[in-house]
This record gives C-alpha cells, sequence and structure tokens, in this order.
C-alpha cells in the first residue's frame, strides 16, 4: 500500500512495476494505490501535473522476497514406542517453530487391532487447542486422554502431529512429525508380568525369612 503526497497539485500518478505500470487514485496534491509483490525486482513512481511536468530521476526501490520457510516440530515426549498402563494418558511435550507463525495443529491417529481379529484401522484426528498463532516458537506441554478410545489388550495406536504455518500468499506449508506408537500389553504380557511380581515377592519372603 502506497500513499503519499506531492508539493504539486497531480494531474495523474502511476507506478512502474518491472515491466507494468499501474495508475494510482489522485485527489488534489495526494495519490494512493497498492500492488502485490509476487517477484524481486524494482519500482519506481511517477508523477505527472496539470501541465505535464513529470518528476525528475523517480527514485528506484528494490524489492526482495524473502522466503517463507517450512514449520519446524520436534516432539521431546514421549519416546517413540511407549506401553501404555491402567491411565491409558499420554504426556506429550513439543517444540514449535515457523519464521512468521502458525495457523494449526493437529494430532492424527489409527487405532490397529490384533490381526487374528480381522479388523479394518480407526484412522482420525483432532486440533490441538494449545496453539499460539501470534507467536513464532512456543513449547507446548500437555496430554491426550485415550480411555474414551476403549481400547483392548493387544490394540496399537499410532500417530503424529501435523504442523501448519500462516502462509496466506502461496498457501499454508505443513510439517508432519514421525509416526509415535503407544500400545496395550496383551492379555499374556499381563499375565507373564504377574508371574514376574509373584516370583519377586516370593523372593522377597525367602529373603525375609532367611534374615529371621
Amino acid at each position: 500500500y502506497i500513499n503519499l503526497e506531492s508539493n504539486r497539485i497531480l494531474k495523474s500518478c502511476f507506478i512502474k512495476l518491472n515491466d507494468s505500470v499501474n495508475f494510482f487514485k489522485t485527489n488534489d496534491n495526494k495519490a494512493s494505490g497498492k500492488f502485490m509483490i509476487e517477484d524481486d525486482g524494482k519500482f519506481s513512481i511517477h508523477l505527472v501535473d496539470p501541465r505535464g511536468i513529470t518528476n525528475r530521476d523517480p527514485i528506484p526501490y528494490h524489492i526482495n522476497i524473502l522466503p517463507d520457510n517450512n514449520p519446524v516440530i520436534k516432539v521431546i515426549n514421549p519416546e517413540p514406542v511407549i506401553t501404555l498402563g491402567n491411565s491409558q494418558i499420554i504426556e506429550y511435550e513439543l517444540d514449535i517453530e515457523d519464521d512468521y507463525g502458525f495457523s494449526n495443529l493437529q494430532l492424527a491417529y489409527e487405532i490397529r487391532r490384533p490381526k487374528y481379529l480381522g479388523v479394518e484401522p480407526y484412522i482420525a484426528m483432532f486440533k490441538i487447542p494449545d496453539l499460539n498463532q501470534d507467536t513464532t516458537k512456543q513449547l507446548i506441554k500437555t496430554h491426550w486422554n485415550l480411555s474414551d478410545l476403549m481400547l483392548m489388550p493387544d490394540d496399537e495406536v499410532y500417530y503424529h502431529f501435523e504442523l501448519s504455518d500462516n502462509d496466506e500468499i502461496s498457501g499454508p506449508k505443513k510439517t508432519i512429525s514421525n509416526t509415535l506408537i503407544a500400545k496395550v500389553p496383551s492379555l499374556s504380557d499381563l499375565y507373564e508380568k504377574l508371574e514376574e511380581e509373584e516370583e519377586n515377592i516370593n523372593e522377597q519372603i525367602i529373603e525375609s525369612i532367611d534374615d529371621l
């Protein structure tokens, strides 16, 4: 957007942008207009008064476009593969960054049932509300409660995070994190764990008896 004021009454005003010419609106000694920057180059502003006299040696303004880089997302927690406990809550911590800002952060997941059930995977996603769109760097530390998914023994949840920037010129660019896995222990795993706990208890009792 350009607004200018001249020391003379203006008959016309135009801008030379690379190889194109665009006329601005004039009112007495003022003019205004706008143009879209799409490529590197230069522009100059030309004024014409009622006598046809123009401004001498218009100043060339050079245009350099700074690229809008892809957003960056780093998963600090959890580990790539975890085993869910009784609470079925995943604590996660994300370090996100972009050169101009964010527009959306979401979590996409896929529930894979045991192969012997012959069930197709369930796929869904949801928006993470903790995103601050007015900053270029943010640390997000929150949790995901999986209790509503009604997970069963031997289920596996594959999930990842998707971060989009706020590029309104060429469209938001998206970065996808690595895939993480949350496993629900199988019945055999639970039995083995119970047996290990029983063995540990028996060993503790034997040690106590020996001490006595």
